[in-house]
Formats: structure tokens, sequence, C-alpha cells
């Protein structure tokens, strides 16, 4: 049924306000932890590397009265190009590894949206990481290329993930269009690491806060 009201919500845009901001998910003892346990994907650009996701996460969408659809977009992409000789001798690296995460929020006032009152919710949400790899060079023979393949595709194996959030918050809309807010969810994360030995996959669950500032567009 709330799938059904939030389609519903987008279909009719004419019901709806515009509004967008962003959270803010301080970083804490449990980043620095991942970090010196050796967690991160090895690429910079995965989920928990920490370019790709950073603590300040932009996101928009458009509310009702009791109702609100979000959606946010991070990307994250490092491209290597090494020249070395010249004229016929002259060879070209490239090396790229990147991201794409997109992600939908849907949230259920538990009360009606009114200027100057707090108005509790709860929210789901899903999200997905798009992964890109590529090692090409005009050094490397078929074999070497072949290799180096395997790599992009281990790499890409890596960065790609899906999850999804259930939690509680709440917002204060202001008079003049301010909002702001606190929420807190339940994160599920799963993702996967392929090596010539085994393919394993790991799933992550985890609670977020997160301080919210935004601002209604009408």
């Amino acid at each position: 049924r709330l799938l059904a009201a939030l389609l519903g919500l987008a279909a009719r845009p004419a019901a709806a306000t515009p509004f967008g901001g962003v959270d803010w998910v301080p970083s804490g003892l449990g980043d620095a932890a991942w970090l010196d346990a050796g967690m991160e994907s090895g690429t910079l650009v995965a989920e928990h590397d920490g370019l790709l996701v950073p603590p300040l996460r932009a996101w928009g969408g458009a509310h009702g009265r009791r109702l609100a659809l979000t959606g946010g977009l991070a990307v994250a992409r490092i491209t290597t190009t090494t020249v070395t000789g010249s004229g016929e001798n002259r060879q070209v690296t490239v090396n790229h590894v990147g991201a794409l995460r997109p992600s939908l929020d849907g949230r259920r006032y538990l009360r009606d949206r009114e200027p100057g009152r707090p108005a509790p919710y709860a929210l789901a949400g899903i999200y997905g990481v798009i992964p890109s790899a590529r090692y090409r060079s005009d050094a490397y023979d078929e074999a070497e290329q072949a290799d180096w393949d395997d790599v992009a595709r281990a790499d890409r194996a890596r960065i790609a993930a899906v999850g999804g959030r259930l939690g509680l918050g709440a917002e204060l809309p202001l008079p003049s269009g301010l909002l702001v807010g606190a929420s807190y969810a339940v994160v599920v994360h799963r993702g996967q690491v392929v090596d010539d030995e085994a393919w394993r996959a790991s799933v992550l669950v985890l609670g977020e806060a997160a301080l919210t500032l935004g601002f209604d567009f009408r």
C-alpha cells in the first residue's frame, strides 16, 4: 500500500511540493575501525571506501501532507592516463575505476506535515552501486590484456553492491520553507569479493543516524 501511495504521489505532481536537502551522517569509531582492519575494497570507490558515500549526502524529491518520495545520486570515478615514449614508441595506458550509486527513499508521515509542527515519519529505502573498471595499455600483448581484464572483472565485483534501509525520523518544517530533522535507520548492505580461488558474499547490518537540513521549494 505504501508503494502504491508513493507512486500515486509521483504521478500527481500538482499535489506534491518539491523539496531537497542534505543528510549529515557523522564519521565515528566504526569508520576508523573499518579502515584499521583493512576492510576497504582496494579500489577507493566502493560503498565503504569513503569517496562514493561522504558524510554529507544530498537528496531531493517531493512530499504531500502524509507521504514523501526522495532520491539521490552519488558518483566516484578515478581515471589515470600514462603516456610514455614518443613517435612510433608512444604508448598509452589508461586505468579507470568508478561507481554510480542511485538511491530511492519513501517516507510515511504519522501526522499531517504542517509548518511549525514536528512531523514524525517511518522511512524505507533502497540503493544500488553500479561498478565500472577498465585497464588498457598499448604495451600489453593479448595474454597480458586478458590478465588485466580479469583484474577489472574482479574489481567490478568488489565495487558492485545493493542495500536497503528501514527506520524512523522526524522533521520540523518552518514557515520560511526551511526544515530540520533527524532520523535513525537500520541499513542492510550486500557486497561480494571475487578472486582466482573463491567467490565470497557478505552482508553488513548497521545502524545509521543522520541530521537533516532541507528546503521546501513552493
